[in-house]
């Protein structure tokens, strides 16, 4: 499978939270589609739901049990 490539800027990260196209508040689904499969999916025993991806060296987490953000 091939990986998405996204440019990030650090600079804007710092200022909006926007990390390339990912942005704080995108739900589990949205990292997918946008991404593809991770490398791992985090997982948490009560939760059906992942916790967090890793992609490389990137790991991203979702905090909200409602609708996993």
């Amino acid at each position: 499978m091939s990986q998405q490539i996204i440019e990030v800027s650090f600079e804007d990260f710092l200022r909006t939270g926007d990390f390339g196209a990912i942005h704080f508040g995108m739900t589990s689904d949205e990292i997918l589609n946008l991404l593809g499969e991770p490398d791992f999916i985090f997982t948490h025993s009560k939760s059906k739901r992942p916790t967090g991806f890793e992609y490389g060296d990137i790991e991203l987490y979702f905090v909200s049990d409602k609708d996993n953000r």
